[in-house]
């Protein structure tokens, strides 16, 4: 299974489990390339270095917001977010793309993800183009449990 055009991926989340879970999740979805770190002083930094397709970062710790529409699709994470309009503001204001609720569970990242995909958002990102015998096989592979 493969979510291309992502390639490069950040996690920053304080909790090490919802950090490892997020970063595993993303290498089994096929990213090849994903950081995570537990402070916002040292994701922001990597961030800001570039580079990066996908940043998912925690509400709660998140405070220094990023450019819209820039290069990067932003995924904020906060276990209020459908029920609190106040952290949909401050979503929005952060420049994130989408907000999800915390828990969550594997599938649901992966289809929020591939709904952005399918958004403007996506624009922004590199194109890469795979032979299509190897989505073939990922969708094989995924319904065959």
């Amino acid at each position: 299974m493969s979510l291309l055009p992502i390639q490069r991926a950040l996690v920053m989340d304080t909790d090490s489990s919802t950090r490892l879970f997020i970063t595993e999740s993303l290498k089994t979805f096929g990213i090849p390339h994903v950081e995570d770190y537990a402070t916002e002083t040292l994701s922001l930094t990597r961030f800001l270095r570039g580079g990066f397709d996908l940043a998912i970062f925690d509400l709660r710790i998140w405070s220094s917001p990023v450019a819209p529409g820039g290069p990067t699709v932003v995924v904020a994470t906060n276990p209020s977010a459908p029920n609190d309009f106040g952290v949909i503001l401050k979503a929005q204001r952060q420049g994130a793309d989408t907000l999800l609720e915390k828990p969550f569970t594997k599938w649901l990242l992966l289809h929020r993800l591939e709904a952005l995909l399918a958004t403007p958002a996506a624009k922004r990102l590199k194109l890469v183009e795979l032979p299509t015998s190897r989505f073939r096989l990922g969708a094989m592979r995924e319904h065959s449990f």
